[in-house]
């Protein structure tokens, strides 16, 4: 599950989660993008769930720091939607305040 015949990026299981074809490079389903909340613009995160896919389990998750892989955490961030077809979440930390913020979607099968 976690081979990458296609060499995208993306190994076989986050393609089974989104729904593209593991043998043919494509874009993702998941989009980044801001939103602003009050005074602050924030970075989110939508994915685009495989309805087929339902033993799978998505979260997003988010760090300042690249560096440490322990960083990544899904604590407090803004779940907006979560149905059978979309996950879209916000982070916490505004982008106003110069730090560096990323962002993940993380796919495991239980």
């Amino acid at each position: 599950m976690l081979l990458d015949p296609d060499f995208d990026g993306m190994n076989n299981l986050l393609e089974y989660a989104l729904g593209t074809d593991p043998e043919q490079s494509a874009p993702s389903n998941v989009v980044q993008d801001t939103v602003t909340s009050g005074p602050d613009r924030f970075l989110r995160l939508t994915v685009t769930k495989n309805t087929s896919a339902s033993d799978v389990v998505y979260e997003v998750q988010a760090t300042g720091d690249l560096s440490n892989p322990a960083s990544w955490t899904s604590a407090g961030l803004v779940i907006e939607i979560d149905n059978a077809t979309t996950l879209r979440v916000r982070d916490i930390q505004p982008m106003n305040g110069g730090a560096p913020r990323f962002m993940r979607v993380r796919v495991t099968k239980p």
